[in-house]
This record gives C-alpha cells, sequence and structure tokens, in this order.
C-alpha cells in the first residue's frame, strides 16, 4: 500500500504549496485574539477627563471614563510577489475590524468632582487593520469616529483617514489623543482631555 504522501494532497486538491503555509492560515486568528488582550491592558493606563459646567440649570462636574476595545472578525490572503519564487516568498496578510472608545456604563464612571455627569456613548472609533505578516507592518485602511453631543443629543462623525505603523498600540493611543483634542475641545460647555 502506498504511503500518504500530504505535500502531494495538498498540491494536487488544495493548492498549497507547502504545509506551513496551511498552517499560517489559522495563525491569524490566534495572533488577534492575543493583539485584544494586550490593547486592553494598555487603554486601562488611560481614561478620558470630562469636564461639564453647568447646564439647563443642572449643576455640573468632573469624571473619568475608562476606555474598552474589541476585535471582530478575522480575514485572510495570500499576497504573492511579482518574482516566481518560492512559497516562502508570498506574504501572509490578515484583517480585522477594531472598535475602541469610552465606557460610559455607570459602574466605570469615577466622579471626581460634583455630580455625576451623563456622558453614554460620548465617544467611539471603529478602525479596520491589515497586518503583514511577514514584514509585521499594520496598514489602518479605515478608522471612523463616533462622538455624542453630551446636551444636543446629536451625533458627529468624522474619518480619521488610515496609515501605516509597526506599533499598532502606540497608532491607537494617539488616533485617542488625537480625536478627543479635535473634537472634545469643539464641544461648548464641556471640556474634555486624556489623562
Amino acid at each position: 500500500m502506498k504511503k500518504f504522501n500530504i505535500k502531494e494532497w495538498q498540491d494536487k486538491y488544495l493548492n498549497e504549496a507547502s504545509e506551513s503555509e496551511l498552517k499560517d492560515i489559522h495563525n491569524p486568528s490566534t495572533y488577534w485574539k492575543d493583539f485584544r488582550k494586550l490593547l486592553a491592558n494598555e487603554l486601562k493606563k488611560y481614561k478620558m477627563e470630562a469636564r461639564i459646567s453647568s447646564y439647563d440649570g443642572k449643576p455640573g462636574g468632573v469624571v473619568q471614563l475608562p476606555f474598552f476595545s474589541n476585535t471582530s472578525g478575522v480575514s485572510t490572503r495570500i499576497v504573492y510577489t511579482r518574482a516566481h519564487g518560492t512559497a516562502e516568498e508570498n506574504e501572509l496578510m490578515s484583517k480585522t475590524g477594531i472598535l475602541f472608545g469610552v465606557d460610559t456604563a455607570e459602574r466605570s464612571v469615577k466622579v471626581i468632582e460634583g455630580d455625576k455627569v451623563s456622558l453614554d456613548g460620548v465617544m467611539s472609533i471603529s478602525m479596520v487593520v491589515e497586518r503583514n505578516h511577514s514584514s509585521h507592518t499594520f496598514y489602518v485602511r479605515d478608522s471612523q469616529l463616533t462622538w455624542f453631543h453630551p446636551f444636543k443629543k446629536n451625533v458627529f462623525k468624522m474619518s480619521l483617514g488610515g496609515g501605516v505603523t509597526d506599533d499598532l498600540l502606540d497608532y491607537i493611543v494617539r488616533e485617542i489623543k488625537f480625536a478627543v483634542k479635535k473634537r472634545g475641545n469643539r464641544i461648548r460647555g464641556a471640556a474634555y482631555k486624556v489623562v
């Protein structure tokens, strides 16, 4: 009886160049699962502080809100190099969605002074990120800011664009600080900053 040859079977039926390439398809899911934990731990270092002056006869206050984060879905693709070389020269790419923002759950809000201020869903950013697992480079394909006005009760949306980075955690922290500075300073009756 002929011995089963996995490489021959892959080449014939799956069109895979190697056993290692088959295994690589599972690596992105593990990578993004681990990244989710790293991001959650990184965001624990920061809070968004909201200083609300009195409005509609109600006293204001100062609160600090923690950040939340999550990732959703992973898709993969292989980018083939222009040169016709070996499978190891091909690049594995994976894409995921990342959502992060301010956690306004009542148990999470820390009142520094004054009364509790309702800031339900004040800020969130959704982003689509692709990672090149060969070069370890991240491509932020899209980044959208959503900001809820605490007094007018309307929602402001803005594109934050995209970018390329080797350190996605640092990129996300800079994106948060940029969004708070860009949008938070424009709301009358409230001042926001990352602390």
